[in-house]
């Protein structure tokens, strides 16, 4: 038998980052201005950090286990929406979910992470905005 020990989820180091990650969007989400934009690439940056890690952590390269970790999504679509805060992260929930399909073979699982971030696309760049009332 292997005495194989299991760490709390709380106690993990992706757990905290997230916490932090969580916390310095509060501040991302105020008004426009030069703070908003400095706190959106130094929580880019970490985010970009540790997602490096989640990658190097691994004794071997397997773009596949990376791509498929709920991590990774979350460390990258902090990324882009502290850049772009026009993105909603469930983009990036749905679009974890199309990578995970895809690397597994499961073409149900691809076609219901479409459908799910299609609309989400579709409101952000597609669709016309209502006119301005007089």
């Amino acid at each position: 038998m292997s005495a194989t020990t299991t760490t709390p989820f709380w106690q993990g180091t992706n757990f905290w980052t997230t916490v932090v990650l969580l916390i310095g969007g509060l501040f991302i989400g105020f008004p426009q201005g030069e703070a908003q934009a400095t706190m959106g690439y130094i929580f880019s940056a970490l985010a970009g950090a540790f997602a490096i890690r989640e990658r190097l952590k691994a004794s071997t390269i397997d773009w596949k286990q990376w791509l498929s970790n709920s991590n990774t999504w979350a460390y990258l679509g902090t990324i882009v929406t502290a850049i772009v805060p026009i993105l909603p992260v469930e983009l990036f929930q749905h679009l974890g979910t199309i990578a995970q399909a895809a690397i597994g073979g499961n073409y149900q699982g691809i076609l219901v992470g479409l459908f799910s971030a299609i609309p989400i696309i579709y409101n952000l760049f597609l669709k016309p905005k209502p006119a301005p009332a007089a």
